[in-house]
């Protein structure tokens, strides 16, 4: 577990390379079905870890299609900045999905028309436009 931090001077424990290493590991292990990633607010950790892991599954050159399926799922979110840029490091995108983040605002807003998922309809729509697994 870390804190919505960036490092420790802030007193806390902020994330590392290694538990955003786990976090894509467990999300490549559990590819089928859905995955619940949560924290205390589900606003800016939990966001930044699904982020990560859309990237990896999306693969590289497509961080700004990871950052809207994001939006999709999880409209009001602010990803963790640090969380994101270690993703990015593990990912080996050199910036590219700190970029994608930082390009579309860190305060995600809706994307199109889409204000809520109403059901597992509209989140199979989200796998099939951005993740192509169904």
């Amino acid at each position: 577990a870390f804190d919505d931090i960036r490092s420790e001077t802030h007193g806390g424990s902020a994330a590392t390379l290694e538990q955003v290493r786990e976090a894509l590991q467990f999300g490549r292990k559990h590819q089928a079905g859905m995955l619940f990633i949560h924290c205390h607010a589900g606003q800016c950790r939990s966001p930044a870890i699904a982020l990560a892991i859309i990237a990896d599954r999306m693969g590289p050159g497509r961080e700004t299609d990871a950052v809207d399926a994001l939006k999709v799922v999880r409209r009001w979110a602010t990803p963790n900045r640090w969380v994101v840029e270690l993703a990015d490091r593990v990912l080996a995108r050199n910036g590219a999905l700190l970029r994608a983040l930082e390009e579309k605002g860190n305060k995600l807003t809706r994307i199109g028309s889409i204000d809520l998922l109403k059901d597992n309809a509209d989140l199979i729509e989200v796998r099939r436009t951005f993740l192509k697994d169904v």
